[in-house]
């Protein structure tokens, strides 16, 4: 299922600069560190609102019903965030997992 109205969708900016870039906020759990390090900066947080919603128009979402609302959640690997804010992203190297 395609999220629905994704043409309307917000990203807000006191969501990606107080939350995700702040590595400060006490709920983050290594999210702005992340972020961070892909070259995502607070003072310029709409490359990061724009790849969110550039990877929310291509990817399906899961929905989710609760007692008073409902939740969409877009689920899509870390890096199509990080290629969809770049037209022509920075070399990233792989570094490969060894257990």
């Amino acid at each position: 299922m395609r999220l629905p109205n994704v043409q309307f969708a917000v990203v807000e900016e006191e969501k990606v600069v107080d939350y995700l870039l702040n590595p400060a906020h006490p709920d983050n759990r290594g999210k702005a560190l992340f972020f961070l390090g892909l070259g995502f900066r607070r003072d310029e947080w709409r490359p990061l609102a724009a790849a969110f919603r550039k990877v929310a128009e291509g990817h399906l979402v899961a929905k989710q019903q609760f007692s008073f609302w409902l939740v969409w959640e877009v689920r899509c690997p870390l890096f199509r965030v990080f290629h969809a804010a770049y037209e022509h992203p920075p070399f990233v190297p792989f570094v490969p997992f060894v257990p």
